[in-house]
């Protein structure tokens, strides 16, 4: 059995745990303990994908925010690290759950949009919350030239 300590912080866990045992022949075993310790913010998706855009082409997606049972928060900013990305809050139930907006500025100029979107909150354990993104533009298929059929 394996146990966390009280202290664990929110967020992912991978850890590596050697058990050196009496065994004549395996002296240590290498276990490796990965998992998601949860808080009173439950955040979907924690990585969101903007997928491939395409330039002039509005796209929006959203990252979910819900409170566990008997708890309550309030969104107190969310920006992205990312100037060419914009968010918007939008709350759903206050205090229980909220809606976080990503889409691409108007006019964006970049052909890699990648960063992080940082949610700040009132909540003690989740004070900022972090969920990466990134999004890649399209590549436009080149015009070919026509083959030029006049003789010399």
């Amino acid at each position: 059995m394996l146990t966390a300590l009280p202290d664990l912080k929110v967020g992912k866990l991978r850890e590596r745990i050697i058990i050196h045992t009496d065994h004549e022949k395996i002296k240590k075993l290498t276990v490796y303990a990965h998992g998601v310790v949860t808080g009173d913010i439950n955040v979907q998706p924690q990585y969101l994908s903007l997928g491939v855009l395409e330039k002039g082409k509005k796209i929006v997606k959203t990252i979910k925010l819900d409170a566990s049972e008997n708890t309550s928060f309030k969104i107190l900013n969310a920006v992205s690290t990312e100037p060419e990305v914009k968010t918007e809050i939008e709350t759903v139930v206050a205090g229980k759950s909220y809606r976080i907006n990503v889409s691409p500025v108007d006019g964006y100029t970049k052909n890699l949009l990648r960063g992080d979107v940082l949610i700040k909150t009132d909540n003690e354990e989740q004070k900022e919350i972090k969920v990466k993104f990134f999004g890649r533009v399209r590549k436009s298929m080149a015009k070919k030239k026509p083959v030029s059929s006049a003789k010399k």
